[in-house]
């Protein structure tokens, strides 16, 4: 008897959710072909997604680390491991988790041609996003290389990644009103890169100054 109402507790509440987008071109990958944006990527998924979930009242670490208001690519190629420590360290925003399964919610990005580069996690059911209650939150989807499964394995690798904007999303308190959908609800577009591939301003500026000592001293021999 115990065991039953501590499982009915612990869905009690919970807010719904729709994990998806209607359409297409929300988010591309810029790292299996260097230089060259591919919506959605190619004939195989090589992107997976998930999102960061916390009170309006916070701002996400991402938020503070994105490119300039009203740039619609939100990712960020020179942070290094400060990304991926961002998304999985921040003190106010967690990972969301499906209650009903006990995982994170994780999906590819779509490929085929009317789709490509939307989602739709559960085949864009609604589902119960676990220690969330009905109500507004504010919302960063984040994105990487579907070579690693989970973000972990991505952090560890420094694999591409990507972010959304912050915007605000509605869990529903039930069944009776369907949630809406993460574009719907102002996420705008972004991209996915390697995080690895642009130096750090320090080692440019370090870069810069070996090759002027190299000049000096052809000039004086």
């Amino acid at each position: 008897m115990t065991m039953v109402l501590g499982i009915a507790g612990s869905s009690f509440g919970q807010g719904y959710a729709i994990f998806g987008t209607s359409g297409k071109s929300w988010v591309w990958d810029n790292f299996s072909t260097a230089g060259t944006s591919q919506v959605g990527g190619t004939a195989s998924a090589n992107i997976d997604i998930a999102f960061l979930i916390g009170s309006t009242a916070n701002t996400p670490l991402l938020g503070t680390v994105g490119n300039p208001s009203g740039n619609t690519t939100s990712f960020n190629m020179s942070q290094g491991t400060t990304i991926w420590n961002d998304i999985l360290n921040d003190p106010n925003f967690s990972l969301a988790q499906n209650l009903g399964t006990s995982s994170l919610a994780i999906t590819p990005v779509n490929t085929s041609a009317l789709v490509r580069g939307g989602w739709s996690y559960l085949g864009g059911a609604s589902f119960q996003v676990a220690n969330h209650a009905g109500g507004t939150y504010s919302i960063v989807a984040i994105a990487w290389d579907a070579a690693y499964s989970t973000p972990q394995l991505a952090a560890a690798a420094d694999a591409a990644v990507g972010w959304s904007s912050v915007f605000s999303y509605a869990l529903q308190p039930d069944t009776s009103t369907a949630p809406g959908t993460f574009n719907g609800a102002g996420m705008t577009p972004f991209g996915v890169t390697s995080i690895a591939t642009v130096p750090e301003p320090t080692a440019l500026a370090l870069a810069g100054l070996g090759g002027l000592s190299l000049l000096l001293g052809r000039r004086k021999k």
